[in-house]
């Protein structure tokens, strides 16, 4: 999934962005206001976290939540508390989905929003059935393929987006977030690598670069 997290300075949102990447997430974490909104308006988010050490009151949520939902379209939108007491009822957090404290497990939490995004996004989550993060491996017509993390990253964005291209530049922030260094040359090497497996084993779709844009994963005959 495509994760966004704020504020990037807090230990816990470093925590929570760390443990996302090991499981294999594409997680981007920013600070300030202009980042955030332009974070949202250049792509499509799967799940949005706000990491706040206060109990959100209406208006709080009216500014800094609201705006959100409207940038990230159907993204879960969660709240992840650092202290104070627990929230049993996510209505008293208006806008949204759920809200999470320092006593839930990172398991229970990451379950949970797996769980949010296939009941907000059933489609988008459907197309990501084939791949397997926690073992690295793309599944499809009784064929498999052990894949590298940012073969599997960059077989994520794809699949998000259906058949459908996706520019150069969307998928470096996909496969290396938070990364200014990367060059498309980099991108190139990976996507190659990915093709060679996917044609060895013997797939019926792959990718397919679109000149001038980037690439799609679409059926190859």
């Amino acid at each position: 999934m495509r994760i966004l997290i704020f504020p990037v300075n807090t230990t816990e949102a470093r925590y929570l962005a760390k443990g996302l990447i090991e499981i294999g997430h594409s997680v981007e974490v920013v600070g300030a206001a202009s980042e955030r909104e332009s974070a949202c308006a250049r792509e499509t988010f799967d799940v949005v976290i706000r990491v706040t050490d206060v109990l959100c009151e209406t208006d709080w949520i009216d500014e800094r939540i609201a705006p959100w939902r409207v940038c990230a379209s159907d993204a879960v939108t969660v709240i992840f508390r650092t202290r104070g007491e627990r929230v049993h009822d996510v209505r008293m957090v208006p806008g949204t989905h759920a809200v999470f404290d320092m006593a839930t497990s990172f398991h229970e939490f990451h379950e949970a929003i797996v769980s949010l995004h296939r009941e907000l996004s059933p489609l988008r989550a459907s197309r990501l059935d084939a791949l397997d993060t926690k073992s690295s491996t793309y599944r499809a017509g009784g064929k498999i393929c052990r894949l590298t993390r940012q073969e599997l990253l960059l077989m994520e964005c794809l699949l998000r987006d259906g058949a459908d291209p996706v520019t150069w530049e969307r998928i470096m922030r996909y496969v290396w977030p938070g990364r200014r260094d990367v060059r498309r040359t980099n991108l190139t090497i990976v996507a190659s690598r990915l093709r060679s497996k996917l044609q060895q084993a013997r797939f019926e779709a792959n990718l397919i670069a679109v000149r001038g844009v980037g690439y799609r994963f679409a059926p190859t005959c």
